[in-house]
């Protein structure tokens, strides 16, 4: 769970659960729960060159969507998410910062050698 911030006027803690970050060719897929204790719906995060917010009760119409949005600030809440989700999932969420990698103990790749000797049968003349 990741804690975003408190709205300016009822100084609610806006939070962010996250369920699942799928990784595509154009950049990061975050699915999740934001609240503040009042609302709770799920939003689906995509991280690239473009980042976009997709509020699932804006599609199913759900209730308390829109008093959530001005209770946060629409611009605030989009700012917020990209950069705390660029903090933890690095640049592919559109915001400079540290390069991770995806399998960080994973070994650069060597040619590959036998450390053995040939076997009797293989050996010159």
């Amino acid at each position: 769970m990741i804690y975003i911030g408190t709205t300016e006027f009822s100084g609610q803690a806006v939070y962010l659960d996250i369920h699942s970050i799928d990784r595509t060719r154009e950049g990061t897929r975050v699915s999740a729960v934001i609240g503040d204790g009042c609302y709770e719906g799920e939003v689906l995060i995509e991280c690239g060159q473009q980042p976009s917010i997709t509020y699932v009760d804006a599609w199913l119409g759900g209730a308390g969507l829109n008093e959530f949005l001005q209770r946060c600030g629409h611009q605030w809440l989009q700012q917020q998410l990209v950069e705390s989700l660029g903090d933890r999932i690095g640049p592919s969420c559109g915001i400079p910062g540290r390069p991770r990698r995806l399998y960080p103990h994973a070994t650069p790749h060597r040619r590959e050698t036998i450390a053995e000797q040939r076997p009797f049968w293989k050996m010159p003349a």
